[in-house]
């Protein structure tokens, strides 16, 4: 059963409901464990998928938590980290990518949206094997990707477009 958590604003006398979910499920989830309301946001702490781990009928089996809020009108993680919604998942950004110039990551892909950090150099970006394979079409590819940067041993998720890395 798919669920997901929305936030609403209140904006001009209307109750208005953000385009992306805090927190969502498919068939192959476990149930959302909790979202709670706390200073800042909301804390959601859910199960993450791990295919080489878990089966689709064992619903997760890494632990997540995090706190979701609200800059300039887009959902974005406030905590542990700032960055995107979406789980930079360390078992599946995993092909390493060296970028010729700065990049900018943002916490969803369109250009509208909140960056994560200003546009930089970083030492790699490592994404997922199927962002980068020769294998798909480039009509399929899309024009952005989820990505950790790295720079040092820190390690920054966020959004980038295509053209800034390949």
């Amino acid at each position: 059963m798919n669920v997901a958590w929305y936030i609403w604003l209140w904006s001009d006398g209307s109750a208005l409901q953000l385009q992306q979910p805090i927190v969502s499920t498919t068939r192959c989830d476990r149930p959302i464990e909790a979202v709670t309301a706390v200073t800042g946001g909301f804390e959601v702490r859910a199960f993450l998928f791990q295919s080489d781990q878990d089966n689709c009928g064992g619903g997760g089996v890494v632990p997540i938590s995090y706190v979701a809020g609200v800059r300039d009108g887009w959902p974005v993680r406030v905590r542990p980290t700032y960055g995107p919604l979406a789980t930079c998942d360390p078992q599946s950004l995993i092909v390493p990518l060296r970028p010729g110039g700065v990049v900018q990551l943002r916490v969803d892909t369109d250009d509208r949206a909140p960056i994560v950090e200003p546009a930089q150099k970083y030492d790699s970006l490592l994404v997922s094997e199927l962002a980068v394979s020769p294998y798909l079409p480039e009509e399929q590819r899309g024009d952005w990707v989820l990505a950790r940067a790295a720079r040092g041993k820190e390690l920054i998720c966020g959004y980038v477009r295509m053209d800034q890395i390949l």
